[in-house]
């Protein structure tokens, strides 16, 4: 029975109870962005921040209130509250007004969903008709409406898990939810990952699993359950020694571990059972991302999934003796679609991104602490603009050959984009005038997601990269070529950093702490003049370059 995932949820509940504004006097009592209804530094209220009804309601259930009345009308008061920011269609924002966030909508519709099927049997027949009343209008959006400025699955998969039990909760038949599933499994890679804007993003994956997990538990779809298994073969390559996951080879950059889609599929799919078992020691030890370091946009979904897991580990106790891949030795694996290899020796586990220009990892196995944390190279060019070689690519030119993984790759410009007041004014005039439109208002979301994470801008800076796998080490042959005009005023590598716009990734984990192998200096003059490098690192566990 996993009673970290339960403690470490109650110690955060003041501040998900904090959220939520209880006087019962005031125009926002319910509402759950303090920034909005206590700071008064926003304009509107996050509707994401409505969904804590669902881990409030699983707090009830599992007895962690003094006070079963109070906190009872505490998540009536969300209910009442998510009317009041409800547009005309159904729908809520999440980033600026008249947004109409097709994520978020579906996300509270899940959740007060799974709330009101706990709370029914204490509340009186109208406070249910006028609940489901609220989220007749998240459904209603969801089932009409789509994202159009990326691929997402997590977000289908929300939406998917919201319509299928809106169905059986009200016995009505809407096939969105059927339609939006259908999407997800043909969308997904026949490696196992589901997509994430441009590839695979094990972090989101998590989540992706977990809503997907809560929709085989209403259909016992068998197609989706095949689905789950190789999506989560795939993942487990992705978790490493030192009990992190993911990183800046996926296409979001995430490293969160969502748990509650693992454990409800533990009985099923034994893998499953694995990797739950190893992060939650990893929870327990601080050793990933955790409640402790997230910050409020997902601090709903992590303590909700943790409360799920809690729930369903007291339902099963399984074990097996699977190893995970980066306990294995002398494998190499690599998945063509993702763009990805990975590699496991007895004295390391190594992670190879083609997608994103070579960029890689490698973990010391004794030690189960990361070592060398290459995202790519990245510099300053005389011009003021920051390019690099960490930019995804769908088709990537890479080869593998008798222990050799080949990457040829192009420098882009860094997509390095942020506020301003004169931005944020246009923004918001453009928020309560034409983007009132939902067409013309997705249009321009779709600008602002190529303008921060999708958009490539490439420079005549190439790179090969040739990685020597062997058993004790890896060593790392870079050719850097550039034409004259082309100057740079630094150039680096093998550091962590990233290059794209992504609010879920960067969270603090003890891994940073860790110490590296340092990379080499680069002699910036003579890449100038010569408009030629080349730089060999050798990365072996206990060596230093």
């Amino acid at each position: 029975m996993k009673t970290y995932y339960k403690e470490l949820a109650e110690t955060c509940m003041p501040q998900l109870l904090s959220s939520y504004d209880n006087d019962p006097y005031s125009p926002t009592r319910g509402l759950g962005d303090r920034y909005f209804w206590g700071w008064k530094l926003k304009d509107f209220n996050n509707g994401l921040l409505q969904g804590g009804v669902y881990p409030l309601a699983l707090f009830k259930e599992l007895g962690c209130f003094p006070n079963d009345r109070k906190a009872l009308d505490i998540i009536k008061n969300i209910f009442h509250a998510t009317a009041k920011i409800q547009h005309k269609n159904g729908s809520v924002d999440e980033a600026f007004p008249y947004e109409y966030a097709y994520s978020v909508t579906s996300t509270l519709a899940f959740d007060m969903l799974f709330a009101l099927e706990i709370i029914e049997k204490d509340i009186s027949e109208p406070e249910k008709k006028e609940f489901l009343g609220i989220i007749d209008g998240l459904i209603s959006f969801i089932s009409s409406a789509g994202e159009t400025h990326g691929f997402i699955s997590n977000h289908l998969a929300t939406a998917a898990a919201a319509i299928e039990k809106y169905n059986q909760m009200t016995g009505r038949h809407l096939e969105g939810g059927k339609k939006i599933l259908k999407m997800i499994l043909d969308h997904q890679s026949g490696e196992g990952w589901y997509l994430e804007y441009e590839g695979p993003d094990p972090g989101y994956q998590t989540l992706c699993i977990y809503y997907l997990a809560q929709l085989h538990r209403l259909t016992g779809d068998e197609a989706l359950l095949e689905s789950l298994r190789k999506s989560i073969e795939y993942f487990s390559y992705f978790m490493h020694p030192d009990g992190t996951i993911g990183g800046e080879y996926g296409s979001r950059n995430t490293e969160l571990f969502y748990p509650g889609g693992f454990e409800m599929l533990a009985e099923y799919i034994p893998l499953a059972g694995v990797i739950s078992d190893k992060m939650y020691e990893s929870v327990e030890n601080d050793r990933t991302v955790t409640l402790k370091a997230i910050d409020t946009g997902n601090f709903i979904p992590l303590i909700e999934n943790y409360l799920v897991a809690f729930r369903e580990s007291t339902l099963h106790e399984l074990k097996n003796d699977i190893k995970l891949p980066h306990e294995k030795t002398d494998v190499i694996k690599f998945f063509p679609e993702a763009g990805i290899m990975t590699a496991a020796s007895g004295d390391y586990y190594a992670i190879i991104s083609s997608a994103k220009g070579g960029l890689n990892k490698l973990f010391d196995k004794p030690e189960c602490r990361l070592i060398w944390d290459d995202c790519g190279y990245i510099g300053e060019l005389e011009s003021g603009k920051v390019i690099s070689t960490q930019c995804y690519n769908i088709k990537p030119s890479c080869r593998y050959e008798n222990g050799t993984f080949l990457i040829e790759a192009d420098f882009y410009e860094s997509l390095r984009e942020i506020p301003t007041p004169l931005r944020f004014t246009l923004l918001r005039l453009l928020n309560i005038t034409v983007m009132r439109n939902r067409n013309i208002g997705n249009l321009i979301k779709n600008i602002i997601v190529r303008t921060l994470i999708t958009r490539k801008k490439k420079y005549p800076v190439k790179i090969q990269r040739k990685f020597h796998i062997d058993d004790n080490s890896i060593r790392i042959e870079d050719v850097l070529e550039k034409p004259g005009r082309i100057q740079f005023k630094w150039l680096e590598y093998g550091r962590k950093f990233s290059t794209i716009h992504m609010a879920s990734s960067k969270y603090f984990q003890e891994q940073i702490f860790a110490d590296r192998i340092e990379p080499k200096v680069i002699d910036i003059e003579k890449f100038n003049k010569e408009n030629c490098l080349m730089i060999e690192t050798i990365i072996a566990p206990g060596k230093k370059v």
